[in-house]
């Protein structure tokens, strides 16, 4: 038989059961409401990182296709710049200012990586043997220079040496029928030459 004192204590653990089965869903969904958040948070930051992905690579193909496009007509990209060689031979200063006047300046030449792809590209397939480039050390003899920027032409890091360097040689050209060798010649005699300039807009060189 149940005493009055055993039914309150009965009832006191059913409540206070009640009330831990209670806090412990609470807390479940509480638990399930977090993960759902983290879910959908996740499925967004994946989303947004697609974008991106995917507004750079269509950045990327914009930027090449514009490249390509803005490179006048009968030049030729190559190394982020547009590069032509003449139909007809100049002198080397007449030949800087035919350059000049297309916004652009005679091949200077930087680095073993533009100097492959031009010779692997653009010159292997062009006429002309004597090509002239911007080099010149018109201002102080058997020191080269790139003459629209007036920065020393690293020979050594091109692996390059200059030959038929005379006092009355002060302009450079590339020797195409030569294994591509750098000459030094007189700035007055006639030669082929190659332009380059940054993609700007579109023009012809005759």
């Amino acid at each position: 038989m149940l005493t009055r004192r055993s039914v309150h204590v009965t009832r006191y653990t059913n409540n206070a059961n009640a009330l831990v089965v209670m806090f412990l869903l609470q807390r479940q969904q509480a638990l399930m409401l977090r993960v759902l958040e983290i879910k959908l948070n996740w499925k967004s930051h994946e989303s947004h990182v697609g974008q991106l992905v995917m507004k750079n690579q269509n950045k990327q193909i914009n930027t090449a296709a514009s490249v390509d496009a803005a490179c006048p007509r009968d030049w030729t990209e190559l190394e982020g710049s547009c590069w032509f060689v003449s139909h007809g031979k100049a002198k080397w200063t007449d030949a800087s200012a035919s350059c000049q006047s297309f916004h652009g300046e005679l091949a200077v030449i930087p680095d073993r990586q533009i100097l492959t792809a031009l010779q692997s590209g653009l010159l292997s397939h062009t006429h002309g043997d004597k090509i002239w480039i911007d080099g010149s050390d018109i201002i102080r003899e058997g020191d080269w220079l790139w003459n629209s920027n007036l920065q020393a032409i690293d020979l050594h890091m091109l692996g390059l040496s200059i030959s038929d360097n005379d006092k009355d040689k002060n302009c450079l050209y590339i020797d195409r029928d030569n294994h591509y060798n750098w000459k030094a010649e007189s700035c007055d005699s006639d030669a082929y030459y190659i332009c380059q300039h940054r993609p700007t807009g579109s023009s012809i060189l005759g």
